[in-house]
Order: C-alpha cells, then sequence, then structure tokens
C-alpha cells in the first residue's frame, strides 16, 4: 500500500522517466487523473483500516490473556 502511494504521488515527469523513457515529459499517460488521486486515497483507507484492526485484535488478546491468568491466580 505504502508503494501505490508513493507511485501515485511521484510527479509525472519522474513517471515518465522512468516507465516510459521513450515519451516525451508533457504526454497524457504519465499524468495524474481522478482515478489515480481516488487509489490513492483508497490505499490509505485500506492501510488505516488494517492497521486499526490489527492493534483491536493485539489490544483484545492481551486483555483476554490477563483475564485468563487472573482466573488461574485465583483458583
Amino acid at each position: 500500500m505504502l508503494v501505490a502511494r508513493v507511485c501515485g504521488l511521484r510527479t509525472p515527469e519522474r513517471w515518465i522517466a522512468r516507465h516510459n523513457p521513450a515519451l516525451a515529459a508533457d504526454t497524457l499517460p504519465g499524468r495524474t487523473h481522478w482515478f489515480t488521486l481516488g487509489t490513492v486515497v483508497f490505499a490509505l483507507c485500506f492501510g488505516a483500516t488494517a492497521l486499526m484492526f490489527s492493534i483491536v485484535l493485539s489490544v483484545q488478546r492481551y486483555f483476554e490473556h490477563q483475564i485468563e491468568q487472573g482466573r488461574k491466580i485465583s483458583q
């Protein structure tokens, strides 16, 4: 997802120089469009959602483990 953001936010000149060196720097295929920005936003939202999900699961498992250990000690 980081690669999608980096590639999506790269300047058109750098993109064309790397992926289409035979084309001129101001050609249409290397320009940023709404689809490119939408893809960058989607990658950012998806990455943030995955990060929050992993944090929530880690915290939940931590507290479940603490409860299990508390029950073992109290018996």
